[in-house]
């Protein structure tokens, strides 16, 4: 099984041509018979991005007059991505998928947040700018510059996490996957790849997914705070007590793999979840930890304050959620509640002086 799904190379009597050569990948004879074949429309034309474009004003807006018209612009960009996933599938192989692209979407996925609230963390060198202006109002402890050699520092650490460690850990998860997923040669399983899961299955993996990294993140974060663990491993990522986006995963080997990896990875496993929830779920939660490290409370994103605070008093706020700490009693007492009213009394302070500002420029 490990083997069939290692490999996507392996030719199929039925995808071999009378010739003895390889047909070629979208031919409608290569897929199996269970295969539906209007999937394999083109990929997403240019007419079908604007559609769902429009598609999005209408959920957001949502006027009830532009449902008539909004229905059928939704169904079809929807068929039109499931269209284009299909094509993908058919061309990549569920391996290839769950190891390289996987290894694509979340590396990039990492960068480009990363690299935004760092043009944050550098506005902060330009306070009268209107983008330092922002940051200021919206950074949680008081505005600390980062130096350029830390930057380089964590950079590096978190590459080598990226491309040293990430595709090796990859690998295993891949091959660990492959003995949960419902299929048993290569053809059903990229068949299966190729397919969209449900709404219901996607929520439930969610939830659980939530759940097992709470749990996971917590005690192994937790455990690494013991005094030892603390000064052999942790201390590492620590050393940012006003943490950044980039430093998310600047962490040594054996913190990333087992505090950071394992707990994102273990649900798609045991659950043997489908490679777009698998997709979802690894973006979402790069997200969520990469904003929780940044030190800026934005609208609309999850709040950093727990996290940042964590850094700040190297004590308490050990999970994500704040479900364990609430049940096990870490979420830091009044120290944790003067520092939220600590950081509310200088926001007051802030809004109440561009208050000022704005109406002596009137």
């Amino acid at each position: 099984m490990f083997q069939t799904m290692a490999t996507t190379t392996t030719a199929n009597p039925a995808d071999l041509a009378p010739t003895g050569k390889r047909k070629l990948v979208d031919e409608v004879e290569k897929l199996p018979s269970n295969f539906e074949i209007n999937v394999l429309r083109p990929m997403m034309p240019r007419e079908s991005m604007f559609h769902t474009a429009v598609a999005a004003v209408v959920v957001v807006f949502f006027k009830p007059e532009w449902i008539a018209t909004a229905a059928p612009i939704v169904y079809d960009a929807v068929m039109t991505m499931r269209t284009a996933w299909a094509a993908l599938a058919a061309r990549h192989g569920l391996a290839w998928i769950m190891t390289a692209d996987l290894f694509l979407l979340t590396t990039a996925s990492y960068w480009l947040h990363a690299l935004a609230l760092g043009a944050l963390d550098w506005s902060l060198r330009y306070p009268t700018s209107a983008l330092g202006r922002f940051a200021l109002h919206h950074k949680i402890q008081d505005a600390k510059i980062v130096p350029w050699r830390d930057w380089v520092k964590c950079a590096k650490t978190v590459l080598f996490n990226q491309f040293i460690l990430n595709p090796v850990v990859g690998y295993l998860f891949m091959q660990m996957h492959a003995a949960r997923v419902p299929c048993t040669t290569e053809v059903d399983c990229n068949a299966w790849a190729a397919t969209i899961p449900d709404a219901a299955t996607v929520a439930r993996d969610l939830v659980i997914f939530v759940v097992i990294e709470e749990v996971l993140f917590y005690w192994s974060h937790r455990a690494f705070h013991w005094a030892p663990l603390y000064k052999a491993v942790h201390k590492q990522h620590h050393e940012f007590t006003a943490p950044i986006g980039l430093a998310a995963i600047y962490a040594h080997p054996v913190e990333h793999v087992l505090s950071n990896l394992g707990p994102v990875l273990l649900g798609p496993v045991l659950m043997g979840a489908h490679l777009l929830t698998t997709g979802l779920w690894t973006v979402v939660a790069i997200a969520t930890t990469i904003h929780t490290h940044s030190g800026y409370e934005l609208w609309g994103m999850p709040s950093a304050r727990k996290h940042d605070w964590h850094h700040y008093a190297f004590i308490y706020q050990f999970g994500v959620l704040g479900l364990l700490d609430a049940v096990c009693g870490t979420e830091g007492g009044d120290r944790w509640r003067r520092y939220v009213r600590k950081y509310d009394a200088r926001q007051e302070v802030v809004e109440k002086m561009e208050g000022n500002g704005k109406s002596k420029s009137e």
